[in-house]
């Protein structure tokens, strides 16, 4: 009996887990929004976690995509924003933002 409450705690919390990664390549971003979503992914922020700094969209994609600082929160948190690339991640914005306006919620479009 336990095994099995055990079986299912852990399939629950892989699926919980699961569940709140963004997966940047099953959306049809285009290749710069692909590439903020993967840096972000990368460095390890999780959808959903926005409350302890380590949030994927509040903490890491909308400071990107606005220009915004480093979140506080995120820097206490061990999760400052990942490195930019060569251009800078204005250059990488704004060809994110002119293929898919409004992502990261940064003005109209899907998100």
């Amino acid at each position: 009996m336990i095994n099995k409450i055990l079986f299912l705690a852990f399939v629950f919390l892989s699926l919980n887990v699961y569940a709140k990664q963004p997966n940047c390549q099953a959306k049809n971003l285009g290749p710069a929004c692909q590439q903020i979503c993967s840096a972000c992914e990368g460095a390890g922020f999780i959808v959903g976690e926005a409350k302890i700094g380590d949030g994927f969209w509040v903490d890491c994609v909308h400071p990107i995509m606005t220009g915004g600082a480093e979140p506080a929160k995120a820097v206490k948190a061990g999760h400052p924003l990942p490195a930019a690339p060569s251009g800078g991640w204005a250059s990488v914005a704004a060809q994110c933002q002119g293929t898919n306006p409004g992502w990261a919620g940064t003005g109209k479009g899907k998100h």
